[in-house]
């Protein structure tokens, strides 16, 4: 459930364009934030570490919707970086007996 939450999230941050956010956010600096909890994510072996990533995960959101959505390079990457979190995710839980 978390997993379709989280796409969900992604999605509507990445279509929000021209919402007018008064700060920018540091689209290398996102990355690299989104970078590190997908590291943390796929080495979680146990569904406490999955929470916790989950959770980070999950306060990017703000930030993410921060980004210039201009920038069609940048909204690849971060869209390429919830692809690759998301397969994290599902092997974690696939590991745990979790579909």
């Amino acid at each position: 459930m978390a997993l379709l939450r989280n796409t969900l999230l992604m999605t509507l941050a990445l279509s929000a364009a021209g919402c007018g956010n008064a700060k920018s956010a540091d689209p290398a600096a996102v990355i690299a934030k989104l970078t590190a909890i997908n590291e943390r994510t796929c080495a979680c072996k146990d569904m406490a570490c999955m929470e916790s990533t989950e959770k980070e995960h999950a306060k990017m959101q703000e930030e993410v919707r921060a980004v210039d959505k201009n920038d069609k390079a940048v909204l690849s990457k971060l869209a390429e970086l919830e692809v690759a979190h998301n397969t994290c995710v599902e092997q974690a839980m696939a590991a745990q007996g979790h579909k």
